[in-house]
């Protein structure tokens, strides 16, 4: 009987978890296919459908176009301008910005408006050390300054990248990534309400999907005591039990489904395909 109610109480522990999920999805339509490229492969999915889906929402709300852009390292990565692969990470941001195709998307931002940002990452750093940088188009400058660029960068992005290198976390690079679109959005005029989407400092940052793993540890300790439990027989669980039973049990996996489960899990790829033609960044910074 016992065993029986711990595997029910673990299986809606993991309904609820999964619940919290589904009830946040939501479909923005966003006016471009994609809005995250990962030729590094260090974005994971669920990160990559957070961000789409933030960025979607994004540009459905201001109309501005922030674009995520990854790539192994600044040789090897196949994008030339006259005939040159184009290794400085200045020139690699600014081409990207303005003259590569991105689903066949030419510039980042609206025609008219200028309002493009990229985020450029690079697993491995250019010869002068630099690996990443903000690239603003002229449209916002006066939402985001080079100094404003800077600073989303030293808070978020510089913090997590050093943990990569050091371990190769990339849980927390993708947040780092995450937060750093997430802040640029608020200071273009966009903020999403979904705990999910809340800023904290990169060096207190649990990732949420990390409560993930939380849970099956919980639901496999719980499996396992109650078979201890069994294999010791009824007169063993009167022992433990006799007194007033298991009080602790109430309280166990109290709040891990909560609020942190929100955000989306992408949507509208199909869509879009009328942005780009921003093809003037004004400003920005690098690291």
């Amino acid at each position: 009987m016992v065993f029986e109610f711990i595997l029910i109480c673990s299986f809606l522990l993991l309904v609820a978890f999964t619940f919290d999920i589904s009830l946040v999805e939501s479909s923005p339509t966003g006016t471009r296919p994609h809005y995250v490229f990962d030729h590094a492969g260090v974005i994971n999915d669920k990160y990559e459908n957070l961000m789409d889906t933030f960025l979607r929402q994004l540009d459905d709300s201001t109309t501005a176009e922030v674009i995520v852009y990854t790539i192994p390292g600044f040789i090897g990565h196949g994008i030339k301008k006259d005939g040159q692969e184009i290794q400085d990470r200045d020139t690699l941001s600014n081409y990207i910005f303005n003259e590569l195709y991105l689903d066949d998307i030419k510039g980042i931002g609206k025609t008219g408006k200028d309002n493009g940002v990229l985020v450029l990452f690079s697993s491995k750093p250019d010869t002068s050390g630099g690996s990443m940088r903000i690239e603003v188009g002229r449209g916002l400058e006066g939402n985001i300054t080079d100094g404003i660029a800077g600073e989303i960068l030293d808070t978020y992005l510089v913090p997590a990248r050093e943990v990569y290198v050091k371990n190769g976390n990339i849980t927390l690079l993708d947040q780092g990534i995450l937060n750093t679109v997430i802040s640029l959005g608020q200071y273009i005029g966009y903020s999403n309400s979904d705990p999910i989407y809340k800023l904290t400092p990169q060096t207190q940052q649990q990732s949420p999907l990390d409560y993930l793993g939380i849970i099956i540890m919980v639901i496999v300790f719980l499996a396992v005591f109650s078979l201890i439990l069994r294999r010791r027989g009824g007169r063993n669980w009167r022992r433990w039990g006799g007194y007033g039973g298991m009080g602790w049990y109430g309280g166990t996996g109290g709040g891990l489904g909560s609020g942190w489960g929100s955000g989306g899990t992408g949507g509208g790829f199909g869509s879009g395909g009328t942005g780009g033609g921003g093809y003037s960044s004004g400003g920005g910074a690098g690291r």
